[in-house]
């Protein structure tokens, strides 16, 4: 939602990248911007000092055996991601 909202037109580049050259998000979101929407997320849990088990879980939604202090809260995470694409619940980031 940051890049969507904040950088429409580097959002579009990275839809076009996911769409026409079959990158994954994270791929093309760091190809486009040099860093990735959980880095972003977790640089604002972060400034907002949110509590750590919410940094992890936003940080290490995509590998959450990745999380070193709650990796519990990733894997919940990761899962509702999953799940929503599964049933096609919002856009995940498409069009």
């Amino acid at each position: 939602m940051v890049i969507f909202q904040y950088f429409p037109r580097e959002f579009d580049e990275i839809l076009l990248l996911v769409n026409e050259e079959g990158m994954s998000f994270l791929e093309a979101e760091r190809t486009v911007l040099d860093v990735t929407h959980p880095e972003i997320g977790w640089w604002l849990a972060e400034t907002w000092n949110l509590p750590t088990e919410l940094i992890d879980g936003i940080a290490h939604h995509h590998q959450p055996a990745a999380a070193e202090n709650h990796p519990e809260i990733a894997m919940l995470v990761h899962l509702s991601d999953i799940l929503c694409k599964m049933f096609q619940m919002g856009s995940g980031g498409m069009n």
